[in-house]
């Protein structure tokens, strides 16, 4: 018996699958309609959405987005944290690169990176980035954007990897003439050794492209 939409993506999910990396057009190999992929992607996307609504990306949102009167000082505050928190992952990066070519053990630069707080700093820049953007683009007067909060999160989980051919977690790092990858991708977020370059996967995109930042949300949907 054919399966549902519903049992066919809950198959994807529990399989690690996702839509950015071709299930549409391996379900479309497989002989689904077109009115059967549009339901399974439907349920993508009210699943992302729960998803968000649960995260911390949505702490606070609601508070600071009743009133903007504000929101240039807002902006400017987001801004000084996301150059704060980019100087200290630069910082620990640098480091730990710096450790790999004076010959420092591989478990010894592991455990310094894991007492770091890099995690943690890289969570502060996605949050503050992703704090920043929905403002500069919300419109009180109407209660909207041009773009919405889903958006953003959507194309900020769009792989790098379908921007960038990946070898290894590193990719030609875009911001300079990179001969050899220098750009480190984890969890979707990219770093370069060289000019210290510190992105995501739209900051990526409207670099690729010349797009704007609301063109290449929207590009990444």
């Amino acid at each position: 018996m054919r399966k549902s939409a519903k049992e066919v993506f809950d198959l994807l999910v529990d399989g690690g699958l996702k839509k950015r990396n071709g299930w549409m057009s391996e379900l479309e190999r497989l002989g689904f309609e077109e009115d059967e992929l549009i339901e399974i992607g439907e349920i993508e996307n009210e699943n992302m959405k729960q998803k968000y609504d649960n995260s911390f990306y949505r702490k606070n949102l609601s508070e600071w987005k009743k009133d903007d009167s504000n929101k240039e000082f807002q902006l400017d505050i987001f801004r000084d944290k996301i150059d704060e928190f980019k100087k200290e992952y630069k910082r620990i990066c640098d480091k730990n690169y710096n450790d790999k070519q004076n010959n420092i053990s591989y478990i010894v630069r592991k455990f310094t990176m894991a007492i770091s707080g890099i995690d943690e700093i890289e969570k502060s820049i996605k949050l503050f980035k992703f704090k920043y953007r929905v403002l500069a683009y919300y419109d009180k007067r109407n209660g909207k954007g041009k773009i919405d909060e889903y958006a953003i999160v959507r194309a900020r989980e769009y792989p790098i990897s379908n921007i960038y051919e990946a070898k290894r977690n590193f990719i030609l790092c875009p911001y300079h003439d990179d001969k050899h990858p220098s750009m480190f991708i984890k969890n979707n977020f990219g770093y370069c050794f060289v000019c210290g370059a510190n992105v995501d996967s739209i900051d990526l995109m409207m670099n690729k492209l010349g797009l704007s930042f609301v063109d290449a949300v929207q590009n990444m949907q």
